[in-house]
């Protein structure tokens, strides 16, 4: 569906960085980053670089890119499960393959799985939510037996009792606005929306007005039939299907809940559970639509305001009265579990010191076609390119490391706990860092990165593409305006970021994507609706 494959946009902007070509533009620049054309920095000056870019373009493979795709999703990628060290050993080998000095680091960082997880409504009639995902005949991932159930790591344990109310997507405006309308949260059950704010934020707010438990789900309006046909025959999200996801209080730190600012190897010093301030104190959980809407249903009290209506076939009222009580119930096992990140070094040929790293997440909730198994595949093609460019002479500047962590559904556990170990060399070393992570959805291409990488982001991009009617940008911004999205938070360059202040940059093609960290983002869906070429 793109013009341009992914993993050659990889390719070809750590060929550019990792040259003497990319080096005027990977440190901070000397002078203000505008929009326009970036002067003396494009890769056609450098007729090495050149020659390293047709390469590429010749040697890319679509069916290295399925098989790798195929083989990353074939069973639930969990962080600490024997699926997960299986994905490791086969990135492990494709690193090999491509001829990069490989290592596999291991951290032990605290990974709860579920034990207990039930929503009950209490009155006015009696209903326990099924929360489970239907399999699809037409897409064989989907009956898979190695799941666990839905659920959001971190919430705290606890079986709670109380009113419920509702609280649109459970930001601080929202809650703001049930106030003024007179709905107290305080010791009640809070349903809210997924969307516009990380579902942490939602569970971390509704604990600081009062909440005794959250309830997070999916309305059809914002990624199900509301949008369009529901998977297998679209790609929005069927009425089963649940967004799992990890509730750690990203907002104070990211990585291993019990080991702040160290790694969390075996000699590190643990806090005790109660001890961990990224950790939820109310019990919350995620269901589908389909799983809520007889909770939602139940609820008296006021209208919702204008905006706060979702697609379900109903009107949608607030809640806090005493028609609807609902329980939750919520165990697991807080357990500490291995989480392994393999590092594969192309090392350079002159300035072997400096690191352009790569980096893309290995571990899913479920299988994660799209996330991450876009992006690690699109790496692993990357690697394999950049390792046969080496083996014909045309070897980097720079050394290219390519890191697939763990654990970063939990909280970017193994980026994180890789920096922490290594802070003081990669302030010396690391030169950017380059993230990939849910990169394919769809074909229209984006980008992020920082004012000072900009011109070399622009650089690369409008050498692709000649072919087939002008560079990158200009099929995606007709005008040729080039428009970076601001950063975030949530994927694996947060600690690069913020704990050594690399210059960073990420890329991505999407598309309508309704299957978020659910059982249905399969190999079946990107073949069916991300990228079936």
């Amino acid at each position: 569906m793109s013009r341009v494959p992914f993993p050659l946009v990889v390719a070809l902007f750590a060929a550019s960085c990792a040259t003497d070509a990319g080096a005027p533009e990977t440190r901070p620049a000397s002078r203000p980053v505008d929009e326009g054309p970036p002067a003396g920095v494009s890769p056609t000056l450098a007729p090495l670089l050149r020659r390293a870019f047709a390469e590429i373009e010749r040697l890319a493979s679509p069916k290295e890119i399925q098989e790798s795709l195929k083989a990353l999703t074939a069973r639930p990628n969990l962080a600490g499960s024997p699926a997960a060290a299986a994905a490791t050993r086969f990135v492990e080998s494709r690193f090999m393959l491509a001829g990069l000095e490989t290592r596999v680091e291991e951290f032990q960082p605290l990974v709860p799985y579920p034990v207990e997880c039930t929503v009950e409504l209490l009155r006015p009639y009696a209903y326990r939510a099924p929360m489970v995902e239907q399999p699809l005949d037409r897409d064989f991932d989907t009956h898979s037996g190695e799941l666990l159930p839905p659920y959001l790591a971190y919430a705290a344990d606890g079986d709670v009792q109380g009113g419920v109310v509702y609280a649109h997507y459970g930001r601080a405006e929202d809650f703001d606005r049930l106030e003024a309308a007179g709905v107290d949260v305080r010791g009640r059950i809070v349903v809210a929306r997924y969307g516009k704010t990380y579902r942490g934020a939602k569970v971390t707010e509704a604990a600081r007005r009062g909440a005794i438990a959250a309830v997070l789900y999916s309305d059809p309006q914002d990624d199900g039939f509301a949008r369009g046909p529901e998977h297998p025959e679209g790609p929005w999200r069927p009425k089963s299907a649940v967004q799992r996801g990890s509730a750690l209080d990203l907002s104070r730190r990211p990585g291993d809940p019990l080991t702040p600012d160290a790694p969390a190897d075996a000699m590190a010093l643990r806090l005790a559970l109660e001890e961990a301030e990224t950790l939820q104190p109310i019990p919350a959980v995620a269901l589908s639509w389909g799983d809520v809407e007889p909770i939602l249903k139940a609820l008296d009290g006021l209208p919702a305001p204008e905006g706060w209506q979702g697609a379900m076939p109903f009107a949608y009222r607030l809640g806090g009265g005493k028609a609807a009580a609902a329980r939750v119930a919520l165990r697991s096992d807080w357990r500490r579990r291995p989480i392994r990140n393999v590092v594969g070094l192309l090392r350079g040929a002159v300035w072997p010191e400096e690191t352009v790293m790569i980096g893309c997440h290995r571990d899913a909730w479920c299988h994660g076609a799209v996330d991450p198994g876009g992006g690690q595949a699109a790496m692993l093609e990357a690697a394999r390119l950049l390792g046969a460019l080496a083996r014909a002479g045309l070897r980097p500047s720079r050394s290219v490391a390519f890191c697939s962590w763990d654990g970063e559904e939990f909280g970017l556990l193994g980026s994180t706990e890789h920096v922490e170990g290594a802070r003081a060399r990669l302030l010396e070393t690391c030169v950017l860092y380059l993230n990939a992570d849910a990169a394919v959805s769809g074909d229209r291409f984006g980008a992020s990165a920082s004012p000072e990488l900009r011109p070399l982001v622009r650089a690369t991009l409008s050498g692709l593409g000649a072919g087939e009617g002008g560079d990158l940008w200009r099929t995606t911004a007709p005008t040729g305006a080039v428009r970076f999205a601001l950063p975030g938070g949530g994927s694996d360059h947060v600690p690069f970021v913020h704990q050594i202040g690399a210059p960073w940059a990420e890329f991505g093609s999407s598309g309508p994507y309704g299957v978020y960290h659910s059982l249905y983002d399969t190999f079946g869906w990107m073949k069916r609706h991300g990228d079936p070429d």
